[in-house]
């Protein structure tokens, strides 16, 4: 059933079994009388036959006349309906979200302001300037670039629509939050070479719905799990974050699998593009050795504050030990040396690791706002 309808159907009942009575102000009103008549829009080709037929004639040709109309308004309705079924979730404004999850009881949950933004003279938020050096001009056209982005694709409300697809997402590239580092800062373990195309493609999952989703995994971390905080210094700052690479799985043969690329392109652009400086540090891990070899040949390129924030490692001891280093009690097992890798349910559930608590804390958040749209989360085609 189409949003829209959806949208009608539920608040109309939460509010009549509401205990208290709501009342209802214009916005409310509107909402009910735009949803009301995009489901039926009022046309004015029958009304000529109707006239026409009140000039005169018999009993039996007016019931026909009248059972014609009522026929054409039928097929009006359900051409309507069909059209509505084809509009998609982005088409839903925000009002209209808000009101059906007010009416199940959720919050809205919106983005915090960028810190810095609001005590710069241009509006410039600090991450945007340390991305460009302190280079004005440059700082507020990529932020510029990036509110377009955002208003383009409505990714202030990502978290409040409905996404169906977050677990076979999660299964496709996996991927989790298994905590905070050593340092306080958030964790994202991510497996490239662990996704799945064949299910991709049986799935119906396209690359842009991929990039959609780790859009909604971000903005999860900075809305909900790592918000700005006030630090020593009392200043309200934007988090930052430790990412884990995996490599497992990854060989040079990847560069013939066009359809890694083109997603690993479409999200590492956006990530730098719309995410600046929210690295705190990097650990590329199980790495073969010819990816040192080929990293060594782009590191004399890299920022040398960027260079300082990547590690590489390849799997032993030293490995195991940089990552409890760094991550310390979030140190997920399945990373360490010698353990198997596992892709099914069979994780520990609160421990560090792809069910850690924040990990469910997060799907019974997906879940929660899947229910206030009456949808159900997908589950994986093998």
């Amino acid at each position: 059933m189409n949003i829209r309808i959806l949208i009608q159907l539920q608040i109309c009942s939460k509010l009549i079994l509401a205990e208290s009575g709501p009342s209802f102000t214009a916005t409310d009103l509107d909402f009910f009388k735009n949803v009301h008549l995009t489901a039926h829009p009022m046309e004015t080709s029958s009304v000529p036959f109707v006239l026409n037929m009140k000039r005169g004639g018999s009993d039996e040709a007016m019931d026909t006349a009248v059972m014609n109309e009522k026929e054409e308004e039928e097929e009006e309705e359900e051409e309507a309906e069909v059209e509505i079924s084809t509009k998609g979730e982005a088409e839903v404004d925000g009002s209209e979200i808000e009101l059906i999850l007010k009416a199940a009881g959720l919050e809205v949950v919106l983005p915090p302001p960028p810190s810095g933004a609001d005590s710069d003279p241009d509006g410039i938020p600090t991450r945007f300037l340390r991305m460009h050096k302190g280079k004005r001009r440059a700082a507020l056209e990529s932020y510029k670039g990036t509110l377009e982005w955002r208003k383009e694709n409505d990714v202030d409300n990502t978290l409040n629509k409905p996404h169906p697809n977050y677990d076979v997402c999660k299964m496709l590239i996996p991927h989790y939050i298994p905590g905070f580092d050593a340092a306080g800062n958030v964790i994202l373990v991510q497996r490239p070479g662990l996704f799945n195309v064949e299910l991709k493609n049986k799935n119906n999952v396209t690359d842009d719905d991929l990039v959609d989703h780790m859009v909604y995994v971000l903005e999860c971390c900075w809305s909900i799990v790592s918000p700005p905080k006030v630090n020593e210094d009392g200043v309200l700052e934007d988090c930052v974050m430790t990412s884990i690479i995996d490599m497992t799985g990854i060989n040079l043969g990847i560069i013939r699998q066009r359809s890694k690329i083109d997603f690993a392109s479409k999200f590492v652009s956006l990530m730098s593009s719309h995410y600046p400086s929210r690295s705190f540090k990097t650990l590329i891990i199980n790495a073969p050795k010819w990816f040192h070899t080929l990293f060594n040949l782009f590191k004399p390129i890299l920022r040398e504050s960027t260079r300082k924030k990547i590690e590489i490692l390849s799997s032993g001891k030293a490995q195991d030990k940089a990552l409890r280093e760094v991550l310390g009690d979030s140190t997920p097992d399945e990373l360490l040396s010698n353990t198997p890798t596992v892709l099914s349910d069979s994780h520990d559930v609160g421990k560090a690791g792809p069910h850690s608590n924040i990990e469910i804390e997060l799907q019974e958040f997906c879940r929660n706002r899947l229910q206030a749209f009456n949808l159900t989360m997908n589950s994986l085609k093998i």
